[in-house]
């Protein structure tokens, strides 16, 4: 069973709620990130969303939009954040998933996407993405699944912004 599996069996044979921190990879760089994720994990979270950032952020509200652009500023890449999952996986036993629009996956190609992903030891990918996308995120789900990575993809594709108000 994945990471994913395990943790939510645990909490629904508890009869708990999922506690799952979302945090922008880079923002304000990705030695904080790290910083801020082994501290997520060592205070209670069930698993960790590691927003990637994206030059267009159109559903996301503005503290998102912004923190998006502070770390692309910072040079985050998706490469880098996965590099940052590898690093960070034998001290992070909980989950960890990317969060993001499907862009920059597919700019990986699909495949490599989810191979370099699987072995950085990412748990699962939550995309919002426009229904042109719907194919490449099934895809990406299928092959982190076939990967015992586990795999959660969620596709938002109709327009409007996540939280506008905050």
């Amino acid at each position: 069973m994945s990471r994913i599996g395990e943790r939510f069996a645990r909490l629904r044979r508890a009869g708990e709620k999922a506690l799952v921190p979302f945090v922008t990879a880079g923002d304000p760089d990705l030695a904080t990130t790290a910083e801020l994720v082994v501290a997520i994990a060592a205070a209670g979270a069930d698993a960790i969303e590691l927003g990637v950032p994206f030059s267009d952020p159109i559903a996301d509200g503005p503290t998102i939009q912004r923190a998006s652009q502070r770390a692309l500023g910072a040079g985050t890449t998706l490469r880098r954040i996965l590099a940052l999952v590898k690093q960070l996986r034998p001290q992070v036993g909980i989950p960890m998933l990317l969060m993001g629009y499907a862009n920059p996956f597919h700019a990986l190609g699909v495949d490599g996407f989810v191979a370099e992903a699987a072995s950085a030891g990412v748990d699962g990918v939550i995309s919002v993405s426009p229904s042109s996308m719907r194919k490449c995120c099934q895809i990406i789900g299928r092959g982190m699944a076939a990967r015992a990575a586990g795999s959660i993809v969620n596709i938002a594709s109709t327009y409007g912004i996540v939280a506008p108000d905050q």
